[in-house]
């Protein structure tokens, strides 16, 4: 029997195409691409469940908006990868072993059928699988027809179910060949996120072998990479917070309409209690992130800490490390986090911190600012 599409069909098929390949032209949010990918399949697939199962990083995503969170976390734990050859693995024996005989028939495309007669020549029944019963089922994928991809760096999965209140509108020929006329667009779709990512790190990688401290935001506000130097920077800086705030209010200025413009002074500055850093912010190639409005931020130390901290605590008779320690203390920090910040032990820290409260004839650290800011 052939495959019979009807007009409604022919354009949800246009439009999957088209969601599914955007990953090849800088797409890379895996959510947002899987909710525009999601709308034409179930156009496709009326009263389905549709799930895309990817590789990402160490673990197996379950992308699905017909699955709730928790039922996909769930399957997660049933589902993974394995880090020796990045193919999908299992802690259910059963969908191991269909995985393994799938692979050994290089067979891409499977139904009921399908899968009934390829565990049946394993001598097991798809309702003993643990997958099945506390992943398919529950997700409402009582019957259901799926494609594979793989690739070097793993193995993508599309499966469209139904539950016992849903009949699938074709009958099982139809919804496999269907399956089949997707199979390109799966493949191709996986193929790019694989591309996209390796590119990805590509560019991570270069980033962190900068020494400069460098945030990019994209077009979102979301932070799409923070370089090594900037996480080194941070992780010692106990106003991280107020650091990264500014920079994201910088990048935020830059990209509103007009924003080149609007942004009249290219480098500011930000004060805390270890000292001054310049921020400067620049508008990064399309071309380098697959996006417009994507902001680089640099952020470089631009005076040390003892400098501001002695013209405030001199008349104290504070050393200059008990300055720093005093302007830290003023801001709130507690002794790990001046530990972090001055590269000192937190013992150091805390024997600095009870000498800064001697010197300034306080018991309590949160009277230190008080002290400070006294004419």
């Amino acid at each position: 029997m052939g495959l019979h599409l009807t007009t409604r069909d022919a354009t949800a098929l246009a439009n999957l195409t088209a969601a599914l390949l955007a990953p090849a032209a800088g797409v890379e949010r895996l959510d947002a691409w899987w909710r525009a990918a999601e709308v034409p399949l179930r156009a496709l697939f009326p009263g389905a469940t549709v799930m895309y199962s990817v590789p990402h990083g160490d673990r197996m995503l379950h992308l699905s908006e017909g699955v709730d969170a928790g039922m996909r976390r769930q399957m997660g734990e049933i589902v993974g990868i394995d880090p020796a050859t990045g193919l999908t693995r299992s802690q259910d024996p059963g969908l191991a072993a269909w995985h393994r005989a799938r692979r050994a028939a290089d067979l891409t495309l499977w139904n009921d059928a399908v899968n009934a007669r390829l565990l049946r020549e394993m001598g097991t029944d798809i309702r003993r699988l643990l997958w099945y019963n506390e992943g398919l089922v529950p997700a409402g994928m009582r019957t259901f027809s799926g494609a594979t991809s793989e690739h070097r760096r793993g193995e993508a999965v599309l499966c469209v179910g139904y539950d016992a209140r849903h009949r699938a509108p074709r009958d099982a020929e139809e919804e496999l060949e269907l399956m089949r006329v997707l199979m390109p667009m799966v493949r191709a779709s996986h193929h790019a996120w694989v591309t996209f990512g390796e590119r990805q790190e590509a560019l991570h990688a270069q980033l962190d072998a900068i020494p400069d401290a460098l945030l990019v935001v994209g077009p979102d506000g979301r932070t799409l990479h923070r370089n090594t130097a900037l996480e080194r920077l941070l992780a010692a800086e106990p106003e991280r917070e107020r650091v990264l705030g500014a920079l994201h209010a910088m990048a935020a200025e830059l990209r509103a309409p007009r924003g080149v413009l609007a942004l009249a002074t290219p480098a500011r500055t930000i004060t805390t209690a270890l000292g001054r850093y310049a921020l400067r912010a620049s508008l990064a190639p399309a071309a380098l992130w697959g996006q417009e409005g994507v902001v680089q931020l640099a952020v470089e130390h631009a005076e040390t800490p003892a400098v501001a901290v002695l013209a405030t605590t001199g008349a104290h008779g504070l050393t200059a490390r008990e300055a720093q320690v005093a302007q830290l203390l003023a801001r709130r920090a507690r002794d790990p986090e001046i530990a972090a910040a001055l590269g000192i032990s937190v013992h150091t820290a805390r024997h600095h911190s009870e000498k800064v409260l001697r010197k300034l004839g306080v018991r309590r650290r949160t009277d230190v600012a008080a002290v400070l800011a006294a004419p």
